[in-house]
Order: C-alpha cells, then sequence, then structure tokens
C-alpha cells in the first residue's frame, strides 16, 4: 500500500506492466506516453506459482519479461491507481 497525495496505489500486475511495452522500440521499449520510466527492471504483484519466494518482473529496456526472481531483490517499482 501507498498513500500519496491522498490517493492509494498498488504494484501493478505483470499483465499491466506489459500493456506499456513497445516491442518496437529498444532501450526504452516502452510506450511514448510513459517515457519518463527509466529502462530499469520492474516488480510486478505477481507472485510466481511455481515460487512463493519469486515475482514477476519487467525489464524495460528491452521489453523482457521475467518470473524466478527472489522477492529479497531490489529493483525499480511502478505504482498505478
Amino acid at each position: 500500500e501507498l498513500n500519496h497525495n491522498g490517493m492509494g496505489w498498488r504494484l501493478p500486475n505483470i499483465n499491466e506492466l506489459k500493456s506499456i511495452v513497445d516491442y518496437s522500440k529498444n532501450n526504452p521499449a516502452i510506450k511514448s506516453s510513459f517515457s519518463e520510466i527509466p529502462p530499469l527492471y520492474y516488480w510486478s504483484s505477481s507472485t510466481n506459482h511455481t515460487s512463493k519466494n519469486s515475482a514477476w518482473g519487467i525489464s524495460f529496456r528491452n521489453g523482457d519479461v521475467w518470473s524466478s526472481v527472489s522477492k529479497k531483490q531490489k529493483h525499480q517499482v511502478r505504482c498505478v491507481r
């Protein structure tokens, strides 16, 4: 949970993150309306179904989706309402 300026925010699921990828672009591989987002690795709220200690994420550098990353690792977040 994140409360900023009286608004509730949450971590998006992997499908929501994939919806802003533009695979015709590279570094960043993201739709133009989201160009302020650095091309780094971002967490989703989607837990890997084979390992409850891992989650899905995405790289906005090239649009790669990854799944078996320990939740203990540090990556960026892009919150949504």
